[in-house]
């Protein structure tokens, strides 16, 4: 699956449509539209599952992908945890 992505498409590129999605998620949520901010928190799920092989597939592991992954894991979950339990 990761080998067949375009070349031109980095892990980085995964990275910031998860922070798209992560603001998509929580509007979603802000609307009481739980089923589609569970289909995109999947999606999110997906490109997080991705950037990491592709990175080392690639060889192409950069130092801001190692802070963006995680920094904009922790988005993602924050806005889920929020709109549950805020």
């Amino acid at each position: 699956m990761v080998g067949s992505l375009p070349l031109k498409v980095t892990p980085n590129h995964l990275s910031g449509v998860r922070l798209i999605l992560a603001a998509f998620v929580a509007l979603f949520l802000a609307n009481a539209q739980v089923l589609g901010a569970f289909l995109l928190y999947l999606l999110a799920a997906f490109t997080d599952a991705l950037d990491g092989e592709l990175a080392r597939l690639r060889n192409t592991e950069t130092r801001l992908g190692a802070r963006l992954d995680p920094a904009v894991d922790k988005l993602l979950h924050a806005v889920v945890f929020l709109a549950f339990f805020g």
